[in-house]
């Protein structure tokens, strides 16, 4: 994980762990720790299959961000957790996502079962009272469905595969 200040200088490496991937840095309330997300590199391809998501595991990790050091696991065991958040100076929220227990969770024990509407990207209002999150769908939609557009210029349609189009302006795919 690095920093950088605002105006771009400062830019310096805050926390590494070799074969590790780290992510989703966020600040406590004073500034003085960030919590971050870690798994191993090998594990980041499980994370994103539906398939062996039940097998990925990840930590929620916080540390002091001047020296990267005085490392605590926050939140560990099984399950991807990601996206953490400092709700107060003690408790953090995160999602935990895949599984029986897939949910929006704090350290300080607060759950929202999630695994009905799939949650993601939770990002909590600055009093850690409120969450708002993306809500994700994988309703299947008919081939060529016409879609809604901001511009009445264009009109888009739905296809669930990578479509070729030819200088004649026909389209090709496969199913």
């Amino acid at each position: 994980i690095y920093a950088i200040r605002p105006d771009g200088s400062g830019f310096r490496q805050v926390v590494t762990k070799e074969g590790y991937a780290l992510g989703s840095p966020s600040w406590s309330p004073d500034g003085d720790r960030i919590a971050f997300y870690e798994m191993s590199r090998e594990t980041t391809w499980d994370a994103h299959s539906s398939f062996d998501m039940a097998t990925a595991n990840s930590s929620v990790v916080s540390v002091d961000f001047e020296t990267g050091s005085h490392r605590v696991v926050e939140v560990d065991g099984p399950g991807i957790k990601i996206f953490p958040q400092y709700l107060s100076d003690t408790d953090i929220g995160y999602l935990l996502k895949g599984g029986t227990s897939e949910g929006i969770y704090t350290t300080g024990g607060v759950y929202y079962n999630a695994s009905k509407s799939m949650a993601r990207s939770p990002s909590w209002s600055p009093d850690g009272k409120r969450v708002v999150y993306e809500k994700t769908a994988w309703n299947v939609r008919p081939q060529g469905k016409l879609l809604y557009s901001w511009d009445s210029r264009w009109e888009y349609r739905f296809t669930d595969v990578f479509p070729t189009s030819s200088p004649k302006g026909n389209i090709a795919l496969t199913q």
